[in-house]
């Protein structure tokens, strides 16, 4: 049985490999660090296999399992190698993939068919014949820099001093933010060493991992937190009707969720505990067990009607959000906090205020709200 493998770190000694493997499945919850992997072992086989080599990418969502089985899987009659990229598997029934991932055989399929799979299936239903890499989200220094020195290594990035400091601090582990920066900075420095300062003054990017963190400070009534958070937001050219419009649309769901948790006969404290949980809990299919479990509680709290009218156009993950968020809200703290983001929306829209001095201001509004 081939060795269970995770993440970038195996990834790189894989691909140095001089026999690659034939059937790759790149598995785990973090789609970002999964296409970028695509992209490497793609380069990696076509550079192996440069006289006729022929890539097809098919979606089980758009072309169905029997499609793919039929219609991709069979060999190329103008090439050696014939590379078959699959993603979307985990969108079709249960049975259907069952039957689709038995069948992928390397002693079956013809000899010129090499597969690379993205999926969020659980590894046990992978075949064993596939080389099997799980990808989750980093959390912890030590990963985001080997990862973010591997990157530079890559696209042939020098950096000099606390430049890797620097770019953890304004964009934590969010791997598709920092890859922009690093390409970005490439093309302005070229051969130079990148330094902090010319890293910061070529950065525009804003991390959303960010973005929703200032937003979750200033809906929890943190006030100094969310004064500083939102003046990084400003320093990087983040629109403040951006960020109202967002505080808007979660407001309207936490005024929703306060009133119901006043009105209907059921506990929505379970629910809320679980989302804590959700958000404590690193493991991805624990995750996802938790959701189901929240979704579930929710709907014998209240009604099918009001299920339906609040609640059925959430996924799992807007749900659990909107529970967490609303937590420290009661009807009439929540419905004094939304009127006041609609009176500043209104005053941005008919004045010449700054709104940046306005979200800050409703920052402290909302802070005062919430302790009174």
């Amino acid at each position: 049985m081939p060795p269970r493998r995770f993440g970038y770190k195996d990834l790189t000694g894989l691909l140095k490999k001089k026999s690659l493997p034939r059937f790759w499945a790149l598995l785990g919850p973090e789609e970002d660090l999964k296409n970028e992997a695509r992209e490497r072992i793609v380069d990696a086989i076509s550079s192996q296999h440069k006289d006729g080599f022929e890539r097809v990418s098919a979606d089980a969502a758009e072309n169905g399992l029997d499609a793919i089985a039929v219609g991709y899987l069979v060999g190329s009659l103008f090439s050696h190698t014939k590379l078959v990229e699959i993603r979307g598997i985990d969108t079709q029934p249960a049975a259907a993939r069952k039957s689709f991932l038995a069948g992928l055989d390397p002693d079956h399929l013809h000899p010129s068919i090499h597969i690379v799979m993205v999926t969020n299936e659980r590894e046990t239903s992978i075949p064993d014949c596939f080389t099997k890499i799980t990808f989750w989200p980093m959390r912890t220094r030590e990963e985001m820099s080997h990862w973010i020195r591997e990157t530079c290594q890559r696209i042939e990035l020098k950096i000099g001093g606390g430049v890797e400091e620097l770019i953890l601090e304004q964009h934590g582990y969010e791997s598709g933010a920092v890859r922009q920066e690093l390409v970005k900075a490439k093309l302005y420095v070229g051969d130079k060493v990148l330094s902090q300062e010319d890293f910061t003054a070529h950065s525009t990017a804003t991390s959303q991992s960010d973005v929703f963190q200032v937003l979750s400070d200033v809906l929890a009534g943190k006030t100094e937190r969310s004064i500083r958070g939102l003046n990084r937001l400003w320093d990087q050219n983040e629109p403040p009707i951006k960020i109202l419009s967002m505080l808007l649309s979660q407001m309207r769901k936490i005024m929703t969720i306060a009133a119901l948790r006043q009105s209907i006969q059921g506990d929505l404290d379970p629910a809320l505990d679980a989302a804590l949980s959700h958000q404590r809990t690193q493991n991805f299919w624990q995750q996802k067990d938790i959701e189901k479990g929240i979704v579930g509680l929710v709907k014998r709290c209240v009604n099918a009607e009001t299920y339906s009218k609040y609640f059925a156009d959430l996924k799992p993950l807007a749900l659990i959000s909107t529970l967490k968020a609303a937590r420290p809200y009661d009807a009439e703290k929540a419905r004094k906090a939304y009127q006041h983001l609609i009176d500043l929306d209104l005053e941005l829209k008919t004045s010449t205020s700054e709104p940046e001095f306005g979200l800050e201001h409703a920052a402290l509004k909302i802070g005062k709200i919430l302790s009174s």
